[in-house]
């Protein structure tokens, strides 16, 4: 089981997310990608560019972040997913948290969020 688990401020609010490497064969795919220094700086440009296009650049909303980075992982069929923390009880000892598997929906706009837990 291969995690990456990262905070994420957009506006005033962070979140945590967890990228989850479900094909380790795709994923290493990018190896090429990323010893060519042109094709990796083509790779983060689109990237980038979405981002810019559907999110704003640096002022979009969590959901247009969500549904651009989803989107660029469908395209580039990299064998990752996406999940997202929700934190209760926060400052309390008893903090819980749960898990959610964020997801493209058929749409390919609307993100559907699958309980983990």
């Amino acid at each position: 089981l291969f995690v990456c688990v990262m905070t994420v401020k957009i506006a005033d609010d962070y979140y945590t997310y967890a990228i989850k490497i479900d094909d380790i064969t795709k994923l290493q795919e990018i190896e090429e990608i990323h010893s060519d220094k042109s094709k990796w700086e083509k790779f983060g440009d689109k990237l980038e560019n979405k981002y810019m296009k559907f999110c704003n650049g640096t002022s979009g909303t969590k959901a247009q972040y969500e549904r651009t980075f989803l989107q660029f992982l469908k395209e580039q069929n990299l064998g990752v997913t996406l999940y997202e923390m929700e934190q209760f009880n926060v400052g309390t000892p008893n903090v819980q948290e749960k898990w959610k598997k964020l997801e493209l929906a058929t749409d390919n706009t609307n993100i559907d969020e699958i309980p983990c837990n």
